[in-house]
């Protein structure tokens, strides 16, 4: 019974409603709250800002989409060598979405991806890659066939002791 289990959800997410919008290409944006952290031998730096983020994707089945997009997880101050400095984080990603469809209206979906994002201040600017992962739901008002309004959140885990994430609220457009 405890292997039928998983394979029954998988049939009835996999089975689920056809959505009307199931192919091409569209854009999404949202703002929200972003975390950051930094940790080396000097201390944790860990910073609030507000953000946002942008994507363009084409949706190539129901269920599956890839895209590229933008994000910045604006800035905070962080004392380095006893000066306070502003610090800013943004980048750019690309990424894989597997789409569940639960109703007519909603879709969840899960985000795997890579970034490459800079910290930025005005002494030095600092490069790196990252690990994307997400979560996200679409909720589809009415008969459209276009617009969604979205709930995302996002977690980043770059290669140096650097993390960040992002939740957002958003629109979601197909064309």
């Amino acid at each position: 019974m405890k292997r039928i289990a998983p394979l029954v959800l998988c049939l009835l997410i996999f089975a689920g409603p056809h959505q009307a919008y199931a192919k091409g290409w569209g854009f999404s944006a949202g703002v929200g709250v972003s975390q950051m952290r930094d940790r080396d031998p000097e201390g944790t730096f860990e910073g609030n800002d507000f953000g946002y983020l942008f994507n363009f994707e084409y949706r190539f089945t129901q269920h599956f989409a890839l895209g590229v997009g933008g994000f910045n997880l604006g800035a905070d101050t962080d004392i380095v060598n006893g000066e306070e400095i502003l610090i800013d984080v943004h980048g750019s990603d690309f990424f894989v979405r597997g789409i569940a469809p639960i109703s007519e209206s909603v879709e969840i979906y899960g985000r795997i991806g890579g970034a490459s994002y800079d910290v930025n201040n005005r002494s030095f600017l600092f490069a790196d890659d990252a690990f994307e992962i997400g979560l996200g739901v679409d909720f589809i008002p009415g008969k459209s066939e276009h617009l969604a309004i979205r709930l995302e959140g996002l977690f980043f885990n770059g290669s140096s002791d650097e993390s960040g994430g992002l939740a957002t609220i958003g629109f979601s457009y197909r064309f």
